[in-house]
């Protein structure tokens, strides 16, 4: 699997973009010392790659999206709302990035395609499918739910929604 070839590494001072057999491909490192990035993601051909950035002069973490042929963003998000976690799509086509709000990218601009508060709480988690027409999003209520992402005014009504259960 491509995805294997590329490997990303991360640390408390920036993000590190390893090659395989080689030095790394790259660093990027945030504008403040004490800003911290995390979460990052490669699409399946490790051409693009998302990630968070926790600013700590601002409230909400941002969106950073890159081409991986350079070490600069492609493009930044800043929410308005909390921020916790994100995803790419396998064919990097699609970005997603959850919290309090569910955010949809496509690849080329910073614009959400749409974004729709939160269906109960907060969202903890999300995973694109490589097409990036399904995503399944986990919350604080031990809901997992999997949505199309095909409407351009947000994810239409979930195709499944799970809550988990603990054993007793």
């Amino acid at each position: 699997m491509k995805l294997q070839k590329l490997i990303s590494a991360l640390s408390l001072v920036g993000i590190v973009l390893v090659l395989p057999g080689t030095a790394w491909a790259w660093t990027y490192t945030p504008a403040s010392t004490e800003d911290v990035v995390s979460a990052p993601h490669l699409s399946a051909d490790g051409k693009y790659m998302v990630v968070l950035n926790d600013v700590k002069k601002k409230t909400f973490d941002q969106v950073l999206f890159f081409n991986t042929g350079s070490n600069k963003p492609a493009w930044t998000y800043s929410p308005t709302e909390m921020t916790v976690s994100s995803d790419i799509s396998g064919n990097g086509k699609y970005v997603a990035a959850v919290g309090s709000k569910i955010w949809l990218f496509k690849k080329e601009s910073n614009r959400p395609v749409w974004s729709v508060k939160a269906p109960q709480g907060v969202i903890d988690a999300v995973s694109l499918n490589t097409a990036g027409n399904r995503m399944a999003i986990g919350d604080r209520s031990s809901t997992v739910r999997l949505y199309s992402t095909a409407s351009s005014k947000g994810p239409s009504n979930p195709g499944m929604s799970v809550r988990a259960r603990t054993a007793s």
